[in-house]
This record gives C-alpha cells, structure tokens and sequence, in this order.
C-alpha cells in the first residue's frame, strides 16, 4: 500500500516523462492512420461499400424476412433436436455465468486475505477456487461441445433442404447459367453459415446473461447510477463501431468470391488439360490464373489494412476509453462528500467492495463489447402455353429466345408426328440447341403454343455424354438406380442385349459373350473385361466411341417416345451407327436429330434447316433433296 500511495501523489520526473512518451505515441498512431487512410483506397471503399450495404428499408426488411424463413427451417418446431442442443447451451451459459460470479467474489476474498496477512482465510478461499475449477473446466467443455453439435445439425438440415431443392427439377441447371459458386455454397459457405450461427447463439445470450447479473450485483453494492453510466457510455461506443465495422460483412463477400474464382480457375485448368495442352495454351492459362490471384490479393491487402482500422478503433473505443469511464464511474460512491453505506465501511471493507465491484464492471463492458462485436435480375417469364399431349411436337407461333433476350428466330411452325424421323441442320449459333432447350422447358416458352410429351417422353443424348459415379450397369439405367431397374422388369440379361444392339456387349464379363476378334483393337484400349458391377472412372476408362455407344445404349432402355441426338455418334462407325438408328425405328422412338454426316439423312423423314439469320425450312426428305454435310 505504501508504494502504491508514492506513486498516486505528485509528479516526478519519471511520471512526466512517461507521459510525453504515452502522448507523442499516441499522436504518432493518429498520424500513421490518418496517411494510411488517405494513401489507400480506404475511403473510397469505405463509402462505395457503405452505400451498398441496405440501401434503403425494402432491403432491409426482405433480408430479415429472409433470415427468418431460414431459421423456421433450421429449428421447425419446439421438439426438434436443435431445440434440445439451444436448451444444453442455454443452461450451461446459466452455469457458467453463476461460476464466473462465484469466481469473482473468491478472487476478492483471496485479495483481502492477502492484504490483511490473514493466512487461515487465504487456504480457505484457495480450496474454495481450487474446488471450482473441473466445474468451470466441464462447463467450458460442455459449451463447446453443444455449439458444435448444434452447427453440425444446422448444416446437415440447411445442406439436405438446399440440396434437394438444387436437384429438384432443372432448377441444378438454371443456376448453372448464372453462377459458377454452386458447389462453393453448398460446401464450404453452408458450414460456415451454420458455423457462425451456432457460435452466434452463445456468444449473443452470454453476454445478455452477464449484463443482467452483473447489473443486478453492482447495482447491489454501489447503486443503479454506476452500472446505468457504463452502459450509457458502451451504448453510444456501440454505435459508433457498429457504423465503421458495417463494411466488413460486404468486403468479406467480395473475399468469399474471390476465393471461388481462384479455385474455379485451378478446376478449369483441370478439367481441360488436355486441351490446354494440344492448344499449347500453358502460357495462357498461367496468365489468367495470375491475374486471377492478383485480384485476390489486391483485395487482400485492402481488407487487411481497413481490419487494422477497425482493429485500432476498437481497442481505444470499446477498451481504453471504456476502463477510464468505469474508473471515474466506480469511483463516485468511494469519492462521494456525502455520507453513504461505503463511507461508514472500514477500509478493509471498501477495498473488498471495490474489488468486487470494479471486477464486475469490467466483466459488465465486456459483456456488452461481446454483444456489440458481435441486386438480383428478374428471369423472362414463361408467358407462352404448353400443352403436353403423347406422340405429337407442335410449335405454333413459338419464338427461339435465349435467356438473355437474344431472338434467333422470331417464329417456329412446325408439327412433328411419332414415327416421323427429323435431321436438324445449320450453321453454329442458329439456334439448334435453343431449340432444344426450349423442348426441354429448360428455357422459357416466350410466347405461343408448344404441344408436347412429358419430359419423361423426351430424351436428350449429347456430343459428349454424361458418364455418372457408379458401376457399369448404371451408365446404362442412368439416372434409374438398380431398385427402379428390376421395378421396370429389366435384368442383367436385358442390359447385355441393348450393349450388343450397340455392338458393346464385348467389354462384359458375361459367360454368354464371347470376346471377338473385330473388337481386338478396342480390347486394348479397355485393357480387360468389367463385370456389370465393376465400378470404374467411367471418363477416362471408355473411349470416346464408347461413351457415345454407353448413351445409345441408355437411350434404348429408357425407349422415349422422342429422343434428341445431337451429334451423338460422331465417334461411332457409321455400320454401327446405321443398326442403331434401325433398331430405334423398330423400337418406336422419332428422333430428332443433329448431324454434318450425309449417311444420316436416309434415316429421315423431316429437314429443319435454319440459316442463322432467323429464317428456316421444315420439309420432307425425297430422293430429290440434295443432302448436304460431311
């Protein structure tokens, strides 16, 4: 106490010099900040963010509208597990805030006992302490355990709703048009998402928690008006940082999409490297991939300048500025001329109190710091009509728009009739594919009448066919699984035929078939015989020719009423090629078709040929009409 009573009279050389050292300090980081600000693009940011964020009311209210739609799905009613993890976390925060009361209190009593050298009441205390802590150990314990448990339960129910409306539909494909972050999403923002909340719930009931007890504690010992003066004062600091620190959730956006675009680059380059690597375009790609991670690291160092901003203010604010107020405001019971209960207390009786008190108001900022620290385009409307009738495809007044509003063709009229074959032919970019989505109901029906099967009726083969995870019987039911396969009345059997009506039956495993000597050449590259349940990197494992017969052969086991081939066999002999287009003559399945090859057109009914300027002809095929192609 001596010492201490030296250092709080008078000013000697070593305190004035202690103070010109903290003062010039201070000036210098003022300075530093302010010429950082005004060096970067700070300021600029700051503004252009911070008119972004919420622009007006409408954008507030369908945020919160939003936010809530999510946790009604996160926690769907009062049984749920989520209910059970929130009600652990909120009595283990009880708990935990009762132990840090407790904590407070016996840390004053230690204090006192070692100021008053009185060594009975310090073991005392001590074992009290020392008794305490596995249960502030199993709390914190317990604390983390129910907030990860509750995370994981918010991301496997926000994961298993997303994606289930991901793949409901073609709603998988209408958002790959528009964003490349999809996987990003569903993956690593989902769990971030859910991370965050969880920890949000704690970390926002907490300290509310605290606030109360702590409230009601000092209030107890020194009266309403300094816990109120702590508050007030945290209050406007709060608003104050919560304004400067509005920019991060944007900047952390931008961050999160570029990430995204980083990895989405490596993908590409991944995806494509063979290609890349016959174009020789190595030089190409490592230029975008660097300009890329600029972008990434430009925006990096922005971030992390506008933190250290924040990180400054924060500290002055909510901290330093907050200890001194809660000295001055703990202060005025001790210091007060007029006579109150502190006043009439021995000495050793107000340091305890003071202890007591002035620990409960620092734990009381903190609390309230915690708590405190704590544009989309419309698609086109499908305005046109869709009449879904079996064996008939009518496009009446039906024009071929893109999307983006780009008008191929300002009005399609034709009638497809089953059993009448089609050959689709035009330069790129007239509007074939278009057409198809269209069929499809992938894009929208702009205007007019298009009379059609169900979708189920109607079925799309590509150039390069889509080879799913699985064994080699389910390339060919794709996308029925083996349940649905057997449901439908198809066997193992069943499936070697339809890969021997595509000449493929060869690379089975079937006692029944028997490897041939034409198919040599193509045995080496298979390199050996699968079984029907051999499951295999199916891309790299078949040959282009393959694959493409792999799809006829799915094409033939779901027997559509219409199939769409584009370009679908441009890697199978044109004997193979010819028995295929026979067999699903047989089978009782039109085709609407794709192709350069003049082998084809013999196949054909119909020519719908488009001349990429928003003109067409739809007329028969004769021995008059001249084939054009390859």
């Amino acid at each position: 106490m001596g010492v201490h009573s030296k250092l709080l009279m008078g000013k000697s050389p070593l305190d004035t010099k202690l103070r010109v050292v903290c003062l010039s300090s201070s000036l210098m980081s003022i300075v530093f900040l302010i010429k950082l600000y005004k060096k970067s693009r700070l300021r600029a940011m700051y503004k252009s963010i911070f008119r972004n964020q919420f622009k007006n009311k409408q954008e507030r209210n369908d945020f919160q509208k939003k936010l809530k739609q999510i946790l009604k799905l996160l926690i769907p009613s009062w049984t749920c597990p989520e209910v059970g993890y929130m009600s652990l976390t909120s009595i283990v925060l009880v708990l935990r805030s009762i132990l840090d009361v407790w904590t407070i209190y016996l840390g004053t009593l230690l204090e006192s006992a070692i100021i008053t050298m009185d060594n009975k009441r310090f073991n005392h205390h001590l074992l009290q302490f020392a008794m305490i802590m596995p249960s502030m150990a199993l709390t914190n314990a317990l604390l983390k355990f129910s907030t990860e448990k509750l995370s994981r339960r918010f991301r496997t129910r926000l994961t298993e709703h997303i994606t289930e409306k991901y793949m409901t539909e073609l709603t998988f494909y209408k958002l790959s048009l528009k964003s490349s972050g999809i996987d990003q999403l569903i993956s690593t923002d989902i769990n971030l998402f859910s991370n965050t909340l969880a920890n949000l719930y704690s970390q926002m009931s907490k300290p509310i928690l605290d606030i109360m007890i702590y409230i009601y504690g000092i209030s107890s010992a020194l009266g309403a008006s300094v816990p109120m003066q702590m508050i007030a004062y945290l209050c406007v600091a709060a608003g104050i940082l919560i304004k400067m620190r509005k920019p991060i959730s944007r900047l952390t956006t931008v961050e999160q999409e570029l990430e995204g675009e980083y990895r989405y680059y490596h993908n590409r380059v991944i995806t494509n490297a063979e290609e890349i690597a016959f174009y020789g375009g190595n030089k190409r790609e490592e230029d975008t991939l660097k300009e890329c991670f600029t972008r990434l690291v430009n925006h990096s160092d922005k971030f992390i300048s506008f933190r250290f901003v924040i990180s400054y203010m924060e500290n002055i604010v909510a901290k330093y500025c907050a200890t001194i107020w809660g000295y001055y405001a703990v202060s005025r019971p001790f210091l007060s001329s007029v006579p109150n209960t502190l006043t009439t207390l021995t000495q050793e009786k107000r340091l305890e109190s003071y202890y007591k008190s002035g620990r409960m108001l620092i734990n009381l900022a903190q609390a309230i710091g915690r708590l405190v620290m704590n544009e989309s385009k419309q698609d086109i409307k499908a305005i046109g009509n869709i009449v879904h009738t079996d064996n008939i495809i009518k496009f009446e007044r039906v024009p071929i728009v893109t999307p983006n509003g780009d008008v191929l063709i300002k009005e399609l009229n034709i009638t497809i009739k089953s059993g009448e074959n089609v050959l689709i032919a035009g330069p790129n970019g007239c509007g074939k594919s278009s057409l198809f989505r269209i069929l499809g109901e992938l894009w929208p029906l702009k205007s007019g009448t298009l009379t059609k099967p169900a979708n189920s009726e109607l079925f799309y083969v590509p150039q390069r066919p889509y080879m799913t995870i699985g064994t080699l019987r389910d390339q060919i039911i794709y996308p029925d699984n083996y349940t649905t396969m057997i449901r439908k009345g198809f066997s193992d059997e069943d499936i070697i035929e339809l890969l021997r009506r595509v000449n493929l039956e060869w690379i089975v495993e079937w006692n029944e078939v028997k490897q041939s000597d034409d198919s040599a050449e193509e045995n080496v590259v298979m390199g050996k015989r699968r079984s029907l349940d051999d499951v295999e990197n199916w891309i790299d494992v078949l040959s282009g020719g393959q694959k493409q017969r792999i799809a006829m052969a799915r094409l033939l086991y779901h027997k559509p009423q219409f199939a769409i081939l584009d370009e679908c066999t441009s890697a199978v002999s044109v004997d193979v090629e010819g028995a295929i287009y026979n067999y699903c003559r047989e089978i009782g399945i039109t085709l609407l078709t794709v192709t350069h090859r003049k082998s084809l057109w013999k196949y054909h009914e119909y020519v719908l040929h488009m001349d990429g300027r928003g003109s067409y002809t739809f007329q028969q095929i004769t021995s008059q009409t001249e084939a054009y192609g390859s």
